[in-house]
């Protein structure tokens, strides 16, 4: 079955115009998706390879590495906030080079679709995934979508990109400072096994995931079904969201391991979210749906950073120390940093 098709508009100086005046570029495509629009924010360059130059990425098809492109893409999705994210791949070049090699384009749009970390790949109905695939060529920016199923990447026929001045000033931005200390137990088997520290602490995620479904969220101090999203007819809005647990389901400590090797709290102060939706569309639910992921996403990528901190440093067991009537974790994942983007949007980066 053929999936969804959405509009797609990107901005006019972000992504039409520096598609046009870039000259040879592959990199991704960023910005927001809804059940009826892809809204393309911006255009993000795939660095060149140590000791290559970016040109030499697109000679022809064969000289675009697929693997490389599917790195950065991993890399910046942990960059997004909630409500942004990786929507495709571009590729600016004289010839035409996506248009000849669809067979390479769609292992280009494989590639990026598994490296982009969990939350943030634009998911349509269970039986695949859809990307875009944007080229600008001889004055011309086209794009086309990519469905990705089974293993399998389908192309559809190129359509013109249409174009949309100051785009990313039609988003407003909302935060959340959700208040939880989430402490969770290590048995002594995960004491030398970053694999099995990773296991343990995914698994709390997912706990609090199930529990943050059922918490109570107010939107700009009402209720979220009652809070009234657009009442300012311009200019860019701030919604603050409060995220409530009257039974401490939010909070709650998974039971202890029996005689843990040790505690590692993933969220000491608290976790900051923020997401970007664009206001003509968002409703207080979606901010609601889009604050809750965000905040999952954002422990997520933590673990995964944290394992990856631990695989490469070698470091697990000597992070432990031991005392007559316990052991501590002496071992700290990565915090969360918020940076200004497009003029009052946020990307994030992580900090140990």
């Amino acid at each position: 079955t053929t999936m969804q098709q959405r509009t797609v508009v990107a901005d006019k100086d972000n992504v039409h115009e520096f598609l046009r005046n870039k000259g040879d570029s592959i990199g991704l495509v960023i910005g927001s998706r809804t059940a009826n629009t892809y809204a393309i924010l911006a255009c993000v360059p795939t660095p060149a390879q140590p000791g290559t130059d970016e040109k030499d990425n697109l000679q022809n098809s064969d000289t675009i590495d697929e693997e490389w492109v599917g790195e950065h893409a991993r890399q910046v999705s942990r960059m997004m906030i909630g409500g942004i994210s990786i929507l495709g791949v571009y590729i600016s070049s004289p010839a035409d080079i996506s248009e000849k090699s669809l067979g390479k384009m769609a292992n280009l749009i494989t590639s990026v679709s598994q490296n982009i970390t969990s939350g943030n790949i634009p998911l349509l109905p269970a039986e695949g995934k859809q990307l875009i695939l944007v080229h600008a060529s001889r004055n011309k920016v086209l794009y086309r979508y990519m469905d990705i199923k089974g293993g399998f990447c389908k192309p559809h026929p190129s359509s013109d990109l249409k174009s949309e001045a100051n785009l990313h000033q039609a988003f407003d931005v909302s935060s959340c400072s959700f208040q939880v200390d989430l402490a969770v137990p290590l048995p002594q088997a995960a004491k030398d096994d970053p694999d099995k520290v990773r296991t343990v602490l995914n698994k709390a995620i997912s706990l609090l995931k199930t529990n943050l479904s059922q918490c109570e969220c107010y939107t700009n101090g009402e209720p979220s079904p009652n809070a009234i999203m657009n009442d300012v007819p311009k200019g860019r809005q701030q919604h603050i969201v409060d995220i409530y647990s009257s039974s401490q389901t939010c909070g709650v400590v998974p039971e202890a391991a029996h005689s843990p090797a040790a505690m590692v709290s993933l969220g000491p102060g608290g976790v900051h979210a923020r997401c970007a939706l664009r206001r003509r569309e968002a409703k207080a639910r979606d901010v609601e749906a889009c604050i809750k992921d965000d905040i999952i996403d954002s422990l997520s990528r933590r673990v995964d950073m944290l394992y990856e901190d631990l695989s490469r440093t070698n470091d697990l067991a000597t992070s432990f120390t031991s005392t007559k009537t316990h052991t501590t974790r002496v071992l700290v994942p990565p915090r969360r940093v918020f940076i200004p983007w497009l003029g009052g949007l946020y990307v994030c980066d992580y900090v140990f």
